[in-house]
């Protein structure tokens, strides 16, 4: 079957999505033939003056800047329209990563009513309960596209184009917990066994049109072990799952081999240590393939993020470095042990502390985030994170931040759980506590604090992805 395979703007642009790459090649094993536009990344090239809209991978954009940067690019919307349908595609499937959703269903619009006979499917979209799940069957009308599949879809959506190909799309109904044009996945099914899934294939990206061309993302695993109270990823990905060590090498080993003028490999999964056994089998065989030659000599190396765990020893960290890591992010948050509390964290103050001074002994480069303004953080609490930064200035090399500080995901724990919390309000963004004392305004405050503090300190700071050399973190 030929078809279109579809990313569309707001998603990061560092390197190609890993999720792509990952469906192109799941598609392809079955035989398709996959013509893929990467409009995210060609609208950006195309609009300079209207890059200002890419903010909102990390933010959520209201209805109106929806349509205003629609209004402003719908010459480009009914250009790649036309494009795809005269691909002869077949099949249009649009991976709805993150904020790419809003423009992912405006142009699907646009080809269903240039087109009412191309199939098209909405995929990718990671639902958290049965209420999201109701909410899209309720308005699923509104919605121009034949299928929307909700939750983990690698093989709903190779199912449902087999389906799709013996013409007995009845079937789906039974198959699927499908409501009119909603495929309910949140439950599954899964991957359950991460090393069946193939390599990750690039072939379709111009890696130079990337602002990291020598970098390529991959994923091996799904979901995170943390329970993070403010956290929604391991409500959307379920239970955790990871590749063996000895699959994650040939990943790497193939990728290395392919793509020569590739030195970064960037793991953005939610944890690269939520298997210890497998995150040293991989260092194992890393570091013996380096010692008999079999990757490229081009300096590659490797990072990722990583949960603070007292199985991250000196011994273990010393061999992820001569496995070439040379970059791990905690995700520390809070230099206050009732807040790590609160948080859900499964760790003291004083374990990070050691970790994070064993990481950057070891050779990596150590970097940490932190949240300011968590709903049950007072000024005491601030106050010890503060602290923590500066007791532990020798062994941070980056300091990574959120600009509105702690954000209220809409099902997320603390969400939920708002009483407890003392939340009064809830928002993403602007909600307070009930006595006021936590505010969209204090957190701002409390962030401005933080990057004034890392800025003195030397340390490098990187706020909502971007590194910031001076207090600027408005623009």
């Amino acid at each position: 079957m030929k078809i279109a395979l579809i990313l569309m703007p707001w998603y990061r642009r560092e390197s190609p999505s890993p999720e792509i790459a990952m469906t192109i090649s799941i598609l392809k094993k079955e035989n398709h033939k996959v013509l893929f536009w990467d409009i995210n990344n060609l609208m950006f090239h195309n609009t300079f003056y209207k890059r200002i809209y890419w903010k909102h991978f990390l933010i959520d954009p209201t209805p109106e800047t929806v349509q205003s940067f629609y209004q402003k690019t719908k010459d480009l919307f009914e250009h790649y329209a036309q494009e795809i349908i005269s691909s002869g595609s077949e099949v249009v499937i649009f991976k709805c990563i993150g904020k790419s959703y809003y423009n992912s269903i405006k142009l699907a619009s646009i080809i269903k009513n240039k087109d009412k006979n191309k199939t098209v499917i909405l995929c990718g979209i990671l639902s958290l309960d049965k209420s999201d799940i109701d909410s899209f069957i309720k308005r699923q009308e509104e919605i121009d596209a034949d299928f929307v599949i909700c939750g983990e879809d690698y093989i709903a959506l190779i199912e449902l184009l087999k389906l799709l190909e013996k013409n007995d799309i009845k079937e789906a109904d039974r198959i699927f917990n499908k409501k009119g044009k909603i495929i309910n996945c949140i439950d599954g099914p899964f991957i359950e066994n991460m090393d069946d899934l193939p390599f990750f294939d690039f072939s379709d990206f111009d890696l130079n049109s990337y602002s990291i061309p020598s970098q390529l993302e991959i994923f091996v695993s799904k979901s995170c072990p943390g329970r993070c109270t403010f956290c929604i990823d391991w409500l959307t990905e379920r239970n955790y799952r990871m590749m063996s060590g000895e699959r994650i090498f040939r990943e790497l080993l193939y990728q290395s081999k392919l793509y020569k003028e590739v030195n970064c490999f960037r793991f953005c999964d939610k944890t690269i240590n939520g298997n210890i056994k497998e995150l040293t089998k991989l260092c194992d065989l890393l570091y013996d393939g380096i010692k008999k030659g079999i990757f490229l000599d081009n300096g590659w190396s490797w990072s990722g993020d990583a949960m603070i765990r007292a199985e991250m020893t000196e011994d273990l960290l010393k061999k992820m470095h001569k496995a070439r890591c040379v970059g791990l992010g905690y995700g520390v948050e809070s230099g206050s042990d009732k807040i790590l509390r609160d948080m859900g964290k499964k760790f003291s103050v004083a374990l990070a502390e050691e970790v994070i001074k064993n990481t950057h002994l070891s050779g990596i480069k150590t970097s940490i985030n932190i949240m300011v303004g968590f709903p049950t953080e007072t000024r005491k609490d601030f106050q010890e994170t503060l602290d923590f930064i500066k007791r532990n200035k020798e062994f941070i090399d980056e300091v990574r931040l959120t600009y509105a500080g702690c954000r209220v995901y809409s099902g997320s724990y603390i969400d939920k759980n708002k009483e407890q919390y003392g939340i009064a309000y809830s928002h993403t963004d602007y909600w307070s506590t009930k006595d006021n004392l936590n505010t969209y305004e204090e957190r701002i405050r409390r962030t401005e604090e933080v990057c004034s503090l890392v800025l003195s300190l030397g340390l490098e700071l990187r706020v909502n992805s971007r590194i910031k050399r001076k207090i600027d973190i408005n623009d």
